[in-house]
C-alpha cells in the first residue's frame, strides 16, 4: 500500500517464458516498453494482453524452436522499487498464450508485438480443445460440477481448477457432436444456471463458482483513505434507457403441457431502481428460453436478469495511477463526483504497461442480494 502512494515510482515489467509445464525457460525484462493488460469479469475469456518487446538480437526469433513459439506461455510482473530497502516488490499480472506475433522495423526501432490470449483459449479451439471424433453424452441426473471437471481435465487437458459445487444436476441428457470444442461444453454446462461463472484465475487456475455481488466481501481497496489521492478522473453513470427492474421468465413447454414460470422485482428500497419508488414497475419483455426445465433453473435465471438490468446499470468509472495488485470482482469504497462514498465492484481493468499512463477501471455499485 504504501509502495503505491508515492510521488515517484520506480517500476519495472517482467515477462517470463513458460514451456507446456508452466515451468520458466526464459526471462524478459528490460526487453518489454510497452503493451497494456486488460481483464474483463463479464467475459469467459477474461484476460488480454499486448506486448511490445525492443529486439536485440536472434534470439528472438519466432518459430519452431526458438525463443518465441506456440508452445510457449507468457506470464507478465510488474514490479515496484522499495526505495528504503532497493527491493522490488513483484506483482502477478496472469499467464496468457502467445499469439500473433509481428515484427516491427524501422531506422530506429526493431520491435517485436505479442498479443496475449486468456487460458480459455486453450478450450475454445484457438489452440486446441475440441473433443474427439465421437459423440460425446452427459446423461440426464448427472451432478454438474462433476461433468464440469471430466470436461475440462478429459479433453481440456486442464490441471490446476477450484470448482465450487453447485449442487446441482443436469435436467436432461446433454449430446455434443464429434468435434465440438470444450468450451462449449463447459459453457452449456455453466448456463443451465446463469448466476455461476467459469473463467481462468491471475495464476492460471480453471474456476467455477457463482459471481458475485461484493456485499459481503471485505473491501480490497479504499480509495478515500489514502494520504495521496491516486485519482486522476472518476465519473459516475445511471443508464437509464436499459433499466428494468421487474422479470418474468418461462421456461419450455413439457411433453404433459406444464411449463414452469418465475417472477421477481426489485423490492430493495436502498435501490435507485425499487418497484416502490418513482419509477414504478418497468419490466423486461418476456424471456422465454427452452433450455429451461425445473423451477430452479428458473428461478436462478429470473435472478440473473434482475441483477443484468438494474444493478449493473449503476456504475463508476475512475482513471488513476496504476495498482497492479487489484483484479475484477474485488470491492473497492470510492467517492463519486457528488461526494458520495460507497463500495463498488470491479468488472473491468485496463492496465497500461507504459507506466506514464493511467489505469482505467470502471466499477458498478455494490447492493445487498438479490433474493
Amino acid at each position: 500500500m504504501n509502495l503505491i502512494q508515492l510521488k515517484h515510482h520506480k517500476r519495472f515489467i517482467k515477462v517470463n517464458l513458460l514451456n507446456y509445464d508452466w515451468q520458466i525457460v526464459d526471462s524478459l525484462e528490460s526487453d518489454v516498453f510497452d503493451g497494456s493488460i486488460t481483464i474483463d469479469a463479464t467475459s469467459d475469456l477474461r484476460r488480454s494482453c499486448n506486448i511490445s518487446i525492443v529486439v536485440k538480437d536472434k534470439t528472438f526469433t519466432v518459430g519452431e524452436g526458438e525463443r518465441i513459439w506456440l508452445n510457449r506461455y507468457i506470464q507478465i510482473f510488474i514490479g515496484e522499487e522499495n526505495p528504503r530497502t532497493k527491493n522490488t516488490v513483484w506483482w502477478n499480472m496472469g499467464i496468457f498464450l502467445i499469439n500473433n506475433p509481428q515484427r516491427s522495423f524501422d531506422v530506429e526501432t526493431n520491435t517485436l508485438i505479442i498479443d496475449g490470449l486468456d487460458l480459455m483459449s486453450q478450450l475454445t479451439g484457438d489452440r486446441n480443445g475440441y473433443i474427439p471424433d465421437m459423440e460425446m453424452v452427459i446423461p440426464i441426473d448427472s451432478d454438474i460440477t462433476k461433468s464440469m471437471q471430466d470436461t475440462i481435465t478429459q479433453f481440456g487437458k486442464v490441471k490446476k481448477y477450484a470448482l465450487d459445487d453447485i449442487k446441482q444436476k443436469t435436467p436432461e441428457e446433454l449430446k455434443f457432436e464429434g468435434g465440438t470444442s470444450v468450451y462449449e461444453i463447459v459453457s452449456k454446462l455453466r448456463d443451465l444456471y446463469y448466476t455461476w461463472q467459469v473463467y481462468f484465475d491471475i495464476d492460471g487456475t480453471f474456476r467455477f463458482n457463482p459471481i458475485p455481488n461484493g456485499e459481503d466481501d471485505s473491501v480490497t481497496f479504499d480509495f478515500t483513505d489514502l494520504s495521496t489521492s491516486l485519482i486522476t478522473n472518476v465519473s459516475s453513470s445511471l443508464d437509464l434507457s436499459n433499466v428494468k427492474n421487474a422479470v418474468k421468465v418461462y421456461g419450455r413447454v413439457l411433453d404433459d403441457g406444464s411449463q414452469v414460470e418465475a417472477e421477481l422485482k426489485d423490492e430493495d428500497p436502498n435501490s435507485p431502481f425499487y418497484v416502490g419508488g418513482n419509477l414504478g414497475e418497468i419490466w423486461l419483455p418476456l424471456v422465454q428460453d427452452d433450455n429451461i426445465i425445473n423451477q430452479d433453473q428458473c428461478d436462478d435465471r429470473c435472478k440473473y436478469e434482475l441483477i443484468l438490468h438494474s444493478r449493473f446499470n449503476n456504475s463508476i468509472s475512475i482513471e488513476c495511477i496504476p495498482i497492479p495488485f487489484l483484479d475484477v470482482n474485488q470491492k473497492v469504497r470510492i467517492q463519486d463526483p457528488d461526494g458520495n462514498i460507497d463500495d463498488y465492484l470491479i468488472q473491468t481493468i485496463n492496465m497500461p504497461l507504459s507506466f506514464e499512463s493511467t489505469m482505467s477501471i470502471e466499477c458498478i455499485k455494490v447492493y445487498p442480494e438479490i433474493k
